[in-house]
């Protein structure tokens, strides 16, 4: 303890104004980090569901098995079996408020509705300029475009700015799938 003009200056007084000015410099920050992280993760998760939609969609076009892929609309943006197995899949990384989207896509038989999902509908699309059916070799290429909706407030629209070039709080994941067609497709009856 120091002695001052007759009184005593402890000097765990004088830090104390210090931590907390710490504190306010640095929470921000480190909140701020956090959610970054956590936003960064989902982004992350949502580009490894949209690789799995990709691979569903691919799938389900070679079990629906057409006579001809592109007059039969099994790779039409929002309607046919690609798109409705890619809507199935990501149904669970829809994070949409309201329920004005049809709900048949968000129906899990024996358990419900998958909450937050009603707008999945929307927000699924197959790239029709980029699937194909291939002939050598003979498979299948599926490409899905997800509208993921980014969930962080403020961070959500920073990313959206710097992702699309407007303070968007979505953006678009892209995946695609190919894959090889079975040699017999006895199982799998080709459809008129």
């Amino acid at each position: 303890m120091v002695m001052r003009k007759g009184r005593s200056f402890d000097c765990r007084m004088a830090r104390s104004g210090t931590v907390l000015m710490e504190c306010v410099l640095v929470l921000p920050v480190l909140v701020t980090l956090i959610f970054a992280i956590a936003q960064f993760a989902l982004i992350w998760y949502a580009q490894i569901m949209t690789h799995y939609a990709a691979y569903n969609a691919a799938r389900a076009a070679l079990v629906y098995n057409p006579a001809e892929y592109s007059d039969n609309g099994v790779f039409k943006s929002v309607s046919g079996p690609c798109w409705e197995a890619a809507v199935r899949s990501l149904a669970w990384m829809s994070s949409s408020a309201g329920n004005s989207g049809p709900v048949a896509y968000s129906h899990v038989a024996g358990w419900g509705l998958i909450p937050n999902s009603s707008q999945i509908a929307n927000q699924v699309r197959i790239n029709q300029s980029e699937s194909e059916e291939q002939s050598d070799p003979p498979c299948v290429k599926v490409c899905v475009d997800f509208e993921f909706p980014l969930l962080v407030p403020v961070l959500g629209r920073m990313i959206g700015c710097f992702v699309n070039g407007s303070d968007d709080d979505a953006i678009m994941l892209h995946a695609y799938s190919l894959h090889p067609k079975p040699w017999s497709t006895a199982r799998y009856p080709r459809r008129p």
